[in-house]
């Protein structure tokens, strides 16, 4: 569905960095939100597709994250 994205960094030398920036990008959308009146939460979850030489298309790369 239309409930996806892909987060792009580059130059990123160490696979651990990557790992740390999905963990804190689901921990701030699994923060409760209150709008009128009502929390609400959303549930995320992250893949991670890791291409050191950056000779993988991005086609290639979604798929393996998905």
């Amino acid at each position: 569905g239309g409930d996806e994205f892909a987060v792009i960094m580059e130059d990123l030398e160490d696979p651990v960095r990557a790992r740390q920036a999905a963990e804190r990008l689901v921990e701030t959308i699994s923060q409760p939100v209150s709008i009128g009146g009502r929390e609400i939460v959303i549930g995320v979850s992250v893949g991670i597709a890791w291409s050191p030489n950056g000779q993988d298309d991005g086609d290639s790369l979604l798929r393996d994250a998905d």
